[in-house]
C-alpha cells in the first residue's frame, strides 16, 4: 500500500491505483485543478473502469495538510463544484485525507510548561 498523509491507505485495492501528485506538497487548489484535468481527459475510460464487473468502489483521494494555529477550534471543506460535478458524472467518490501539523502547537505547550517550571 502507498502512504499517505493520514499514514497507510485505507482502502485495499485489487484493482487500479493513479498518483496524480503529492498532497503532501500541493495546495488543495493544485490538487483540484490536476485531477479536474484528469477526469476531463479520461471520463470515457473511468465511466466504463466504473461499471466494470467487480468494481465496488471509486474513489478521488486528496490530501489537506494543516498547520493548527493558536486560535484554530475547527475548519471544513469540501470538493469544488466543478470537482464534484466530474466525480458525480464519473462515478467516483471524493475522500479528503488531513494532516493536522501539531508541531508549532506542541512547542508553544512545551514553552509553556518549562516557562511554569
Amino acid at each position: 500500500q502507498r502512504r499517505y498523509a493520514c499514514g497507510e491507505s485505507k482502502h485495499p485495492t485489487s484493482g487500479v491505483d493513479f498518483l496524480l501528485g503529492d498532497g503532501l506538497h500541493l495546495s488543495l487548489h493544485e490538487q483540484d485543478k490536476i485531477a479536474i484535468e484528469y477526469l476531463d481527459c479520461n471520463r470515457e475510460a473511468l465511466k466504463a473502469l466504473a461499471k466494470y464487473t467487480g468494481v465496488t468502489t471509486c474513489i478521488l483521494g486528496l490530501q489537506y495538510c494543516i498547520d493548527l494555529g493558536p486560535n484554530t477550534v475547527g475548519f471544513d471543506f469540501g470538493p469544488s463544484p466543478r470537482l464534484m460535478w466530474h466525480c458525480l458524472d464519473i462515478g467516483i467518490d471524493p475522500v479528503f485525507y488531513v494532516y493536522l501539523d501539531r508541531q508549532k502547537e506542541w512547542a508553544r505547550e512545551f514553552e509553556a510548561k518549562r516557562e511554569a517550571t
